[in-house]
């Protein structure tokens, strides 16, 4: 019953009306309570509640951009599935100017992926390749992630 309450009250659950008549035997006017946590989770915009304009996005991705997308073309014989290249859905950034450090990222990997994502269109304006090697941030360690693993070499972007 306290996780039920806990999670209405955080906006991760709603109250059911299925038995609400057998809960409100057991619990007198707990459906009733419920209902009145979750109108509150709604009004403070709590868990499910949250409007995606409150949230701020990072600005380097959890997830690295792909290089193309599908997308499924409907016709007589049904539907086929269509590979559209990434150039059609680049979307513009903007520049994030000299905003990080190497201070700020926890591994080398890390700032690699932000310095990737970057660098073709602003250059190094963080100045994250201080020595001009092509490698951020070299003196950061690794990640212990194998799969996020990079080896420090100079990056593809430093020869643009």
């Amino acid at each position: 019953v306290l996780v039920n309450t806990e999670l209405v009250k955080g906006g991760f659950a709603k109250p059911i009306s299925r038995g609400r008549a057998e809960y409100d035997k057991l619990l007198p006017g707990f459906s009733d309570y419920l209902i009145q946590l979750q109108k509150q989770a709604k009004q403070k915009g709590l868990g499910m509640y949250t409007k995606c304009e409150d949230v701020e996005s990072a600005a380097d991705d959890q997830f690295e951009p792909l290089d193309v997308t599908t997308e499924i073309q409907w016709g007589d014989d049904g539907g086929k599935i269509i590979l559209k290249q990434k150039n059609s859905l680049k979307k513009t950034l903007q520049n994030p100017g000299d905003r990080r450090n190497c201070s700020d990222f926890e591994t080398y990997e890390d700032a690699l992926r932000w310095y990737e994502i970057f660098f073709p269109d602003f250059g190094d304006v963080a100045m994250l390749d201080r020595d001009y090697d092509g490698i951020p941030c070299s003196g950061l360690p690794h990640t212990s992630d194998p799969v996020r693993y990079r080896i420090k070499k100079p990056s593809t972007m430093s020869s643009l």
